[in-house]
């Protein structure tokens, strides 16, 4: 397996939204606005492998080239696009040739890896496979345990990247979960797809594992919703403000 995540890029402040300025984000707030508090425990995968039937489990996630170059960023984005299809109930993994297509078009052919927000922008801007896959992004605070949970529930996923530690192929080999240890100097991309209350499911390198909640503070550097281009029509998210959501993207865009 490879990593190939790059640090952390910020753009000015006032341009990367922020889901908390568009969701309910409080157990008061969320209750007020008639929602249901996140549940102790999503199935966004569970609903995944329902839409495959037989063929459902990890095997729908591919590892997208992730074993020879570090194009994790857009793998992770690849994997994004089935889940997304999968709770519509269709069923689409994207070839792995225009996966590794995209990586070195943003890398400018080199194997570099990539940082996250320049995916995040690029996807947000453009078509792929198609058709605009993103309406918008939005950061979520990785130290709020519960706003996590929440978006994980109402999204499905958070694209998240990490600080690698020295025990995280070893531990993934192993099939146990991710705990932290001593940081390199490398960074990897994943989806967290489903928490429980005492750990998260990442799914990566065609497969998923379980990393424990220590893991995420130790190791997790950044997040973000990647919010569905049907989202546009209101109420397809519940809670979501997306009216104030589209004026913000209007003006940090402008």
């Amino acid at each position: 397996m490879k990593f190939g995540k790059l640090a952390k890029r910020n753009d000015p402040y006032y341009r990367t939204l922020q889901i908390e300025d568009y969701l309910p984000t409080t157990s008061k707030a969320i209750a007020e606005a008639g929602l249901a508090a996140p549940p102790t425990s999503s199935a966004n995968l569970a609903r995944v492998y329902e839409t495959w039937g037989p063929y459902g489990g990890p095997k729908i996630f591919q590892m997208d080239g992730n074993d020879t170059i570090g194009d994790c960023t857009i793998a992770a984005l690849a994997h994004f696009v089935t889940m997304l299809k999968a709770f519509t109930g269709k069923r689409v993994i994207p070839p792995t040739a225009q996966v590794e297509e995209l990586y070195f078009q943003l890398t400018g052919g080199q194997d570099t890896g990539l940082d996250m927000l320049t995916v995040c922008n690029y996807i947000r801007q453009n078509s792929w496979l198609g058709e605009p896959p993103i309406l918008a992004f939005a950061e979520c605070g990785i130290k709020n345990r519960y706003l996590m949970t929440q978006c994980i529930s109402t999204f499905g996923m958070l694209y998240t990247g990490f600080q690698v530690p020295d025990n995280c192929l070893s531990e993934f080999n192993a099939g146990q979960p991710w705990t932290p240890g001593t940081l390199t100097d490398e960074g990897h991309c994943v989806n967290l797809a489903d928490y429980t209350p005492n750990d998260l499911i990442a799914e990566t390198w065609g497969n998923t594992t379980q990393a424990t909640w220590p893991w995420e503070a130790e190791c997790v550097d950044e997040a973000y919703v990647l919010i569905p281009a049907e989202a546009a029509t209101p109420g397809y998210i519940p809670g979501l403000n997306v009216t104030q959501l589209l004026a913000d993207l209007k003006e940090v865009t402008a």
